[in-house]
């Protein structure tokens, strides 16, 4: 397979080419780097990827770009280019004010639902490299999200039930893995002071009801707990829960 290919994208209700590019990897299918006119053309009228010619130099691909935006003009397809090809360069890269710039023009926008299913759709099955997943994992170490964009992303995940793979996709990702001290000294700060809710605390202790932990499980939990001091105020709400228990047992007990 050479390097580089060229692709038209075409109107699924009315077969009509609405696109024409130059790329190489999975460019072809990649909803990102579009301009709006692309994704109203997508969101109202669907999208289908052809590649039509694979090429060796980019040069060549770039000039069966030209050759085909100049054709399906002149056949008055209405294509969403805003040149007329070539100008492209592979590995380009934007300043840090460009992509700032960039990125405060999407702020507030609103993607709809109809738009993030075809993003979600046009990601199933896809793997990322090695080398992306490292990319995207160095780009997020360090980055601290906003109070607003914790909130949002809270929202988004409300109500979300995943699937029995993708339960099983998560627990084989975790298994095994070791968190740092850091990491959760962070997570023991951040539940200080929370309490969950009644209905949080019913739905952790049903998916507990019946779960058997396994030896090595057990082990780490009283590792864990060797040593550990409780303060004052946790040992009075034991007790006071075991006593709560007691008296209900007493009552319930006399009732028979």
């Amino acid at each position: 397979m050479t390097g580089f290919y060229t692709y038209i994208h075409t109107r699924t209700d009315d077969g009509k080419v609405f696109y024409v590019g130059k790329g190489k990897g999975g460019r072809a299918k990649s909803l990102r780097s579009r301009n709006q006119h692309w994704h109203r053309t997508v969101e109202k009228h669907g999208i289908t990827v052809d590649i039509v010619a694979h090429w060796e130099l980019e040069d060549e691909a770039f000039e069966h770009e030209k050759l085909l935006i100049s054709c399906f003009r002149d056949m008055g397809h209405p294509l969403c280019n805003q040149t007329g090809g070539g100008d492209g360069v592979s590995g380009y890269r934007h300043s840090a004010e460009t992509r700032a710039r960039l990125s405060s023009m999407q702020v507030g926008k609103t993607v709809s639902a109809a738009h993030r299913a075809k993003i979600s759709a046009a990601g199933i099955g896809r793997i990322q490299s090695e080398r992306t997943r490292e990319k995207i994992g160095a780009g997020n170490r360090g980055r601290k999200h906003t109070d607003e964009q914790r909130r949002v992303n809270s929202e988004s995940h409300k109500g979300q039930v995943l699937s029995a793979e993708g339960k099983a996709k998560l627990i084989a990702a975790n298994t095994g893995r070791v968190v740092s001290e850091t990491t959760r000294e962070k997570l023991r700060l951040a539940s200080v002071g929370k309490s969950p809710s009644e209905a949080t605390r019913k739905k952790i202790g049903t998916a507990n009801t019946g779960r058997v932990r396994s030896a090595d499980a057990r082990g780490r939990i009283a590792a864990s707990l060797t040593g550990r001091r409780r303060s004052p105020e946790t040992i009075a709400k034991i007790s006071a829960s075991h006593k709560a228990r007691h008296a209900a047992k007493i009552i319930k007990e006399n009732a028979w």
